[in-house]
């Protein structure tokens, strides 16, 4: 009777080992700071975001200046963040990463006050890895606030990529 109760506990930690990754994931920050804005960027909504929008793109722009200090300007042609790599995986296709933005506190133009936001960003697995970019730009005055942010992306609840940055006015 011992026996047949085990077959199915195998059966299921087995089934389960095949969809989890056989390697350990393990994300890189290969450049941060200041960037262009890539020319390819569109704008869509992200109800999540503070802003309810984030651009998205196919390319990032050239990097400024690698620093993790930089100056709130409203409008400008530049963000803030970094060019990453993410690799482990054994199956290409899209992975769904929880990308969380945590800044000061700022107060939005309902009244209403946020301290950063999280939700599900997805992303194409090719060759077992995925290259891309994650930031920020300043493009409505209530973002305008000194202090640290922190750009940050977890899979299956373990932080992979962080970084924080000092803004100042």
């Amino acid at each position: 009777m011992k026996y047949l109760l085990l077959m199915p506990i195998v059966f299921v930690f087995t089934s389960c080992s095949s969809i989890m990754p056989k390697n350990e994931i393990n994300g890189t920050i290969i450049e941060y700071g200041i960037f262009e804005r890539s020319k390819q960027e569109k704008n869509i909504s992200s109800p999540a975001s503070d802003a309810g929008t984030k651009f998205v793109t196919t390319s990032w722009g050239k990097q400024i200046e690698r620093t993790t200090k930089v100056q709130a300007k409203l409008g400008s042609n530049t963000l803030f963040g970094y060019i990453f790599k993410i690799e482990g995986f054994d199956q290409d296709g899209e992975i769904n990463l929880r990308k969380t933005v945590i800044h000061p506190e700022i107060i939005k133009p309902d009244g209403t006050k946020s301290e950063g936001f999280s939700y599900i960003d997805p992303f194409m697995v090719e060759n077992g890895k995925i290259e891309s970019y994650s930031g920020w730009s300043f493009d409505h005055p209530y973002e305008l606030v000194d202090g640290e942010w922190i750009i940050k992306f977890e899979y299956r609840g373990k932080v992979i990529l962080e970084k924080a940055f000092t803004i100042y006015k």
